[in-house]
């Protein structure tokens, strides 16, 4: 089904609602001397349209959504999430496992046609990553295969590539830790042929095109993934031209990969939570010539689920994350990925930012779509079906504009957001959990947002 969101009208009926929560809506956005974000006199409330479409085809889909566009397709793949589960079997004897449906959605300009490509079983979802090519081939990759030695669910990188929602036969890219090369400074870290052991991997895949049109694929390598160390000592690996190259050495990163071309080459940027604060956090690694990489970590906070990282035609790059400590949505950019700014605040109005995904819109400037889980209360971290919402973040004249597109009253709405241009305007995917009384259980639809 379709609706018209005028934003402008679903502002208003939001602050008639809500009273003080549709404060500042629309207009431009600065620090405020409580640290949370005031709406300023500048900048008028925004009147962009927006069509929105229920995808159908893929049932309880939208977990974890990414999306990929090429001149005017538009693609988007999630997790769904299934009741079943199943026996697996490894050395450590028999477990249960959940099974997840992956998920492939496609436009034209028309309607989006979905379906579930693959079932997987999985002990935690661990996303899935998409790339277009320009002559429109997806590229879906997710963590299949059979379960490791040591740990039940797939465990090897797969992907499958078609054109037009029709896929082929899945391809294994990995499936063992094996490593060609490792990027310098590294070394040290790769002690007892680490790098080289284990047959748990494939985990938090992202894809992406370089200039050349050569596919680049980042993903999370386990080792084994049965003890706790194993997570703290996992690598981060990048797939392309045959050749596995690790990027980061059994340090523990990985989770919420991205990967994406520069100007100078591959750019990977992953979250590590798996340590201590000397450690942890978001890093971006960049290939600056042939056998050279640099790695900055561009902040040292917790973070909520997902991060967005997006890079630019001309080389700028920009990683937008919630603080889960501070309860805000933050910033930071880099003109070249060398020298980054420091963190600064775009929205901190409650519990807000989560989830976020970040695109270089055709102005050149950043744009984020996110999700308010309501308003902040110290003494609770839950979200409101009554005040939560979809928003998206627009850099304008150095000032970010805020527009809420979707906050429907007992439903949570806009979790997982993905975003992306195509044709010049921003298309956002998300999902919608409703709870169905006569079930019991959690309702899960898969939308998508598409400006006119």
């Amino acid at each position: 089904m379709t609706r018209v969101w005028l934003l402008a009208a679903i502002v208003a009926a939001h602050a008639a609602a809500c009273g003080d929560e549709g404060k500042g809506d629309g207009g431009t956005f600065g620090a405020g001397g409580n640290g949370r974000m005031d709406g300023g006199a500048a900048g008028s409330a925004p009147t962009s349209r927006f069509d929105e479409e229920e995808i159908t085809g893929c049932d309880q889909g939208g977990t974890q959504t990414v999306i990929a566009t090429s001149g005017s397709t538009v693609a988007l793949a999630s997790l769904a999430v299934r009741s079943t589960t199943q026996t697996c079997m490894t050395m450590n004897g028999p477990g249960q496992v959940s099974v997840y449906g992956v998920c492939y959605a496609e436009s034209t300009g028309g309607p989006f046609a979905a379906r579930t490509v693959t079932e997987q079983q999985y002990l935690a979802v661990t996303g899935v990553g998409l790339a277009l090519s320009s002559s429109g081939q997806a590229t879906l990759a997710y963590t299949g295969g059979p379960p490791a030695m040591l740990r039940c669910g797939a465990s090897d990188l797969v992907i499958v590539q078609g054109s037009g929602g029709t896929f082929g036969a899945e391809r294994t890219v990995a499936a063992g830790s094996m490593s060609g090369g490792l990027a310098p400074g590294m070394e040290a870290q790769c002690l007892q042929n680490v790098c080289n052991s284990g047959d748990a991997t494939g985990f938090w895949p992202a894809a992406a095109h370089d200039a050349s049109g050569g596919l680049l694929l980042a993903f999370r390598d386990l080792h084994f993934g049965f003890a706790n160390d194993d997570f703290a000592s996992s690598d981060v690996e990048l797939a392309r031209g045959g050749n596995i190259f690790t990027v980061d050495v059994s340090r523990g990163g990985g989770a919420f990969m991205h990967v994406a071309s520069s100007p100078t080459g591959p750019v990977v940027a992953h979250y590590n939570g798996e340590r201590d604060s000397s450690i942890n956090g978001i890093y971006v690694h960049r290939e600056t010539g042939a056998g050279s990489w640099d790695v900055q970590r561009v902040t040292p906070a917790k973070i909520g689920e997902m991060f967005g990282f997006s890079v630019s035609p001309t080389g700028k790059m920009a990683v937008a994350y919630y603080d889960a400590d501070m309860v805000r949505l933050r910033f930071v950019e880099s003109g070249d990925g060398a020298s980054w700014s420091a963190p600064t605040d775009v929205d901190a109005d409650g519990r807000i930012g989560q989830y976020p995904s970040l695109a270089y819109g055709p102005d050149g400037e950043p744009a984020i779509a996110y999700y308010r889980c309501g308003d902040y209360d110290r003494r609770s971290t839950s979200c409101d079906s009554n005040k939560d919402g979809l928003y998206l973040l627009r850099r304008r004249g150095g000032q970010w504009q805020r527009q809420k597109l979707r906050d429907e009253a007992g439903v949570f709405d806009g979790l997982y957001p993905a975003l992306g241009f195509a044709n010049g305007k921003a298309v956002i995917g998300f999902q919608v959990r409703s709870f169905d009384a006569s079930t019991m259980k959690n309702d899960l639809t898969w939308h998508v947002l598409r400006e006119r």
